[in-house]
């Protein structure tokens, strides 16, 4: 399985978000394994349509955020969930912003889409240095 955080998750979600209208890529995506949000869907969802809606939702709430947060959402939005989404260049062109800014922008919202999906990444960090200083004892 997965980990969160690592880079196979990462792209895990981004191969998600690019299959987001085709089943048939979400019924093959780790994600489903990863999630706990998925194991936990109600039984008449199929796996997919659960990683479908988690995904859609995780991405809207980002869109509604204040600031940083809520641009990057909008670009999540624009990008993945619009259903006649236009080509990467056009949206870049409709936002006013270059290919190039688009392209960093959106590696941008990707990352803090799956930071939102993960569990919290340093408490799995903290708790291993806490466990290795109590092996070696306090440093110096």
């Amino acid at each position: 399985m997965i980990q969160a955080f690592d880079a196979t998750f990462r792209e895990a979600v981004r191969d998600a978000l690019h299959g987001l209208w085709r089943t048939d890529t979400l019924r093959r995506s780790p994600l489903l394994d990863a999630l706990p949000q998925v194991r936990a869907r109600p039984a008449d969802e199929p796996p997919a349509e659960a990683l479908r809606r988690i995904l859609r939702t995780h991405c809207e709430q980002l869109a509604r955020c204040p600031g940083d947060d809520g641009r990057l959402g909008h670009l999540l939005v624009v990008t993945f969930l619009d259903s006649e989404r236009p080509k990467q260049r056009c949206i870049a062109s409709d936002l006013g912003m270059g290919y190039s800014t688009y392209r960093r922008h959106l590696r941008a919202a990707v990352d803090e889409l799956v930071h939102r999906l993960s569990p919290t990444p340093s408490q799995g960090v903290v708790e291993q240095r806490l466990a290795h200083e109590g092996e070696q004892g306090p440093p110096m």
